[in-house]
């Protein structure tokens, strides 16, 4: 309370509806919001926004003949280099050898089961892909399992980042523990001392969860701006704060276009989302079936993996996977004539694993 009289005795000129849309938006958030990163990320917008309008006021000033420009340049300069400002430009390796071992080669990150890596081979850093399916189907076991197993392959200090906007933060985070330790949670609470002594042993606490509904894109970029992750998954993708468009689709292939430039920017990335009502019961999920879905998820993502589930008695773990869509090299371990192949899996969900069948 105390900062918005603050704020509001800096803009005392601030007309009643902007008063109205900024209480009912910025200042509710805050009262409600208890994770201290979001409130200072709110506060950064707040910093941002009266910062540009400083500038439009000094460009306004030049352009009337009243402002200095070399002097505007400089503030700009600050945030955002000029074009034609001197830069090394960099070109893309002529080098054989770098070229196979940034795309083919050894390292990348591994996936926990076999299948997956015989069809996609290990995440490389620019590589984007989305996992979708129906509410309840595994998707957040897949992440737990997928996020465990590579966070034991990281030899420094990256991180790994799971931006949550779904389910509660709390019940994930335990997930992880399950397909980390490969135990169900009677046993971890038998055993407390054992599971986190075992469990950061194993990730070495690099499996950093963010868990909030008001995620912006300007938010993650400067996180993983400070961090460096060696993978980044956002879990759902498409509920990400801070883009809009006329359409939804178009909406979509904002956010999906800048998950891939943050792929390249940084590590890669996993996507998860929805698919529609029409892949309720449906063994082979299709690029077809992804909810809200035009062309836009489907142009943008390097691999799409469906995971789909039938209502068939006896069937209740059966899980099907289907590589919809696969741009990735893979390396010598990986088959090519299976890269867009479908194939059964089991679930666990009491220790939050798939495993591959025979």
């Amino acid at each position: 309370d105390d900062f918005e009289a603050y704020y509001w005795l800096q803009y005392p000129l601030a007309k009643k509806d902007e008063r109205e849309e900024i209480s009912e938006s910025i200042w509710a958030k805050i009262r409600i919001q208890s994770n201290p990163a979001l409130v200072g990320q709110l506060l950064y917008e707040i910093s941002s926004r009266a910062e540009a309008a400083s500038l439009a006021l000094a460009a306004f000033d030049v352009s009337i003949g009243k402002g200095n420009f070399e002097d505007l340049r400089a503030r700009i300069q600050k945030y955002t280099p000029l074009a034609g400002d001197d830069a090394e430009i960099e070109f893309v390796t002529d080098n054989l050898d770098d070229l196979l071992n940034r795309t083919v080669g050894d390292g990348g990150l591994r996936w926990p089961l076999k299948s997956l890596n015989v069809r996609l081979g290990p995440l490389r850093s620019g590589d984007m892909g989305v996992v979708f399916a129906r509410p309840e189907v595994g998707k957040t076991t897949f992440l737990a399992q997928t996020v465990a197993f590579m966070a034991t392959q990281i030899k420094d200090e990256a991180p790994i980042l799971w931006f949550n906007n779904e389910e509660r933060g709390e019940k994930v985070k335990l997930r992880i523990y399950q397909a980390s330790l490969g135990r169900d949670i009677a046993w971890i609470l038998a055993n407390k001392s054992e599971a986190a002594k075992n469990f950061i042993g194993s990730t070495g606490g690099r499996i950093k969860l963010i868990d909030s509904n008001l995620i912006t894109y300007d938010f993650v970029e400067r996180l993983c701006d400070k961090l460096r992750p060696a993978l980044i998954v956002f879990d759902k993708l498409d509920h990400i704060k801070g883009f809009a468009a006329e359409r939804k689709d178009l909406e979509l292939e904002t956010i999906y276009r800048w998950a891939r430039d943050l792929a390249k920017q940084f590590a890669p990335f996993i996507g998860v989302c929805h698919a529609d009502g029409s892949a309720e019961g449906t063994k082979w999920l299709t690029m077809e079936h992804m909810d809200n879905a035009k062309t836009a998820k489907q142009a943008t993502a390097d691999w799409i993996l469906g995971i789909g589930q039938t209502h068939d008695e006896g069937m209740e773990y059966a899980r099907y996977f289907h590589l919809c869509k696969n741009k990735l090299l893979g390396d010598s371990e990986t088959n090519p004539s299976l890269r867009h192949d479908r194939w059964a899996v089991i679930i666990k969900p009491d220790i939050a694993t798939y495993e591959d069948t025979k």
